[in-house]
């Protein structure tokens, strides 16, 4: 589903972001809680959307592919809380999975974590930004008047 008109090409392009070396560590921090508490362990633990920054005048933005970001730049005063879900296989049939609806935990991120794990590659934001329905194409206008300083 998308919109009846299409979006205006941005000038700002999104640094792609590949956070998998961080699923780990949450798994491992997650299962740790987990076994202190007598809880069936997950299998899997990661961000539930595709990231991205962006670097403007004022500082680097954090956003998801749904347009879901930071309205501040990222300082370390100021850092992204990215949050991960967890996945759990069934004991009993493996072909059942479940997937957490809250966060099972987050990790504080400052600008020196986003370049880290910066994958070289960049997309334009109208293309980053998903489009299924009005929601993401306000999220779209949203971060472009942002970025242009544009009251709303």
């Amino acid at each position: 589903m998308s919109t009846q008109f299409p979006r205006i090409a941005s000038k700002y392009n999104v640094q792609l972001i590949d956070f998998t070396p961080l699923n780990v560590q949450a798994l491992d921090y997650v299962n740790n809680k987990e076994t202190e508490e007598n809880k069936p362990l997950s299998t899997d633990c990661k961000p539930m959307h595709g990231y991205g920054f962006i670097e403007a005048d004022d500082g680097i933005y954090l956003i998801d592919s749904e347009g879901v970001g930071n309205s501040r730049p990222i300082t370390k005063e100021n850092p992204y809380h990215l949050s991960f879900y967890t996945e759990r296989q069934d004991a009993d049939n493996e072909s059942k999975r479940y997937i957490s609806i809250f966060p099972s935990c987050e990790m504080p991120l400052q600008e020196k974590h986003l370049r880290k794990y910066a994958t070289g590659d960049t997309q334009p934001l109208h293309e980053f930004i998903r489009e299924f329905g009005d929601r993401l194409d306000t999220n779209y206008m949203n971060w472009e008047r942002h970025l242009e300083k544009v009251a709303v």
